[in-house]
């Protein structure tokens, strides 16, 4: 907890000049040029990158000079510790190493693939598990995950990552990404690949819990929900983040629940989408 208290410290005070995301391309052999972006970690230990796939897929390369990352069985699983600033939740996000699908020689360079999280949706399809990846580093301000490696340590490596619009253009040229998917209306989608994005039109009056307002208690509730076509959140969606106080809970819950949504919007039809909500308690 110290290290990551430590890094967290670090990342808030330092004055070096923020990474950006950088379009680039690979040969990609016989199947053709392939489009990537790519954004290099503020201690220049790691790099992430971003391929334009059927979906976007994310690869993780760590320095060579670090070893290799610490896999796990014969499948060369990897398990990392990553945050998603400014939210402190750490997640236990799992990635694997294409060494497993017979490419030997990417396991010594230390690059790894983003298979998910048992916390960030477990149920959700392939598909869903990569757009989920693509919605959080498309509304984070940083990105910091812990790089485990064989023999030498663990280190930690921050992305920060400023031209959001960048991402979100790119994964919206992708074959997967919303221009090329026709919605059926059931499915849902990531705030970061639609067309036109979510809003609140009208919302109830935000009850301040009194307990809190007397004890000068203030903050912001992040809440996570689907808004169905009709502007609605859908009711067993929502799920609290992030909060300053158990006690504000409910209240953003509530206002959450009873606010009605501009509804997300995939070539003109609407669709159901995953947002992440403010909700802001202030005195006044």
């Amino acid at each position: 907890m110290k290290h990551w208290m430590v890094v967290l410290a670090l990342l808030l005070t330092a004055q070096s000049a923020a990474a950006q995301w950088r379009p680039d391309s690979s040969t990609g052999g016989l199947s053709g040029p392939k489009r990537y972006l790519t954004v290099a970690s503020r201690e220049g230990n790691a790099r992430l990158l971003v391929w334009c796939s059927e979906p976007v897929t994310f690869q993780l390369n760590m320095d060579q000079r670090l070893g290799i990352f610490d896999f796990y069985g014969t499948n060369y699983y990897v398990f990392l510790k990553t945050r998603f600033l400014p939210d402190t939740m750490i997640y236990p996000t799992t990635w694997q190493s294409r060494a497993g699908s017979g490419y030997g020689s990417t396991a010594d360079d230390g690059k790894i693939d983003w298979t998910g999280t048992s916390l960030l949706h477990p149920e959700l399809l392939p598909v869903d598990v990569q757009a989920t990846l693509l919605d959080k580093l498309t509304h984070a301000p940083a990105f910091q995950i812990e790089l485990v490696t064989y023999g030498r340590g663990d280190h930690v490596a921050t992305f920060k990552i400023p031209n959001h619009d960048v991402l979100e253009r790119f994964a919206a040229s992708c074959p997967q990404g919303a221009s090329g998917m026709v919605p059926t209306g059931n499915e849902v989608f990531m705030e970061a690949i639609v067309e036109e994005k979510p809003a609140v039109l009208s919302g109830p009056t935000l009850q301040f819990p009194e307990l809190l307002r007397q004890a000068g208690i203030e903050g912001r509730v992040l809440v996570q929900a689907i808004v169905d076509t009709l502007g609605r959140v859908e009711p067993n969606s929502i799920k609290v983040l992030q909060s300053p106080n158990p006690g504000f809970d409910q209240s953003a819950t509530n206002y959450v629940l009873k606010a009605l949504f501009r509804p997300a919007r995939v070539h003109g039809r609407a669709v159901r989408v995953l947002i992440q909500i403010p909700v802001a308690f202030q005195k006044h």
